[in-house]
């Protein structure tokens, strides 16, 4: 993820501070493709006024995949939106407003509050599903792969002894017949 928002900000900017801030930025978001620092601390290290990195921060979530870099969910999956051509007319109002109860799933509270009917509000939550909540999750990297000794060497009194380690090989069984 790193490689790949490092590859787009280069392409899109060739000034040497807003390539040293969309840098620091970048170092900040996680594997999920959150931003884990605040901005007024980047601002701080980087010596800038928070105006200044909010400014390359619009830039950097400009990027692909769509929501990298937002500071929670709720800013991520609203990034998205923006981007859609086809965005649900409830769906920015639920995210904005009504995040925590769409996690109740308090669906006739909220169709009270917005006067819309439930099965709006149910059209809204499907369309919400249809977003990425962790942007950064397709360039995450692969569980790790362990690997396993063929042998172990074990010391036995004063000798090492060397032990076939078995446990990845299949069992060999001979038919009676």
């Amino acid at each position: 993820l790193m490689d790949h928002l490092l590859f787009q900000l280069h392409l899109s900017t060739s000034h040497a501070e807003c390539l040293r801030l969309g840098m620091l930025l970048i170092g900040n978001v996680d594997e999920s493709g959150y931003l884990k620092e605040p901005l007024d601390a980047m601002a701080a290290v980087a010596g800038v006024e928070v105006s200044r990195i909010e400014e390359v921060l619009n830039l950097v979530q400009s990027f692909e995949p769509t929501g990298v870099g937002a500071r929670d969910l709720k800013e991520c999956l609203l990034l998205q939106l923006e981007t859609r051509p086809d965005p649900h007319p409830l769906a920015k109002e639920l995210i904005a407003s009504h995040l925590p109860a769409l996690e109740g799933r308090h669906w006739e509270k909220l169709a009270a509050k917005l006067g819309a009917p439930v099965k709006e509000i149910q059209a809204a939550v499907e369309y919400i599903t249809t977003l990425e909540p962790k942007p950064g999750r397709t360039f995450g990297t692969e569980d790790p792969r362990y690997i396993t000794p063929d042998v172990y060497i074990v010391k036995v009194d004063d000798r090492f002894v060397v032990v076939l380690n078995d446990d990845g090989l299949p069992r060999l069984r001979v038919s009676p017949y």
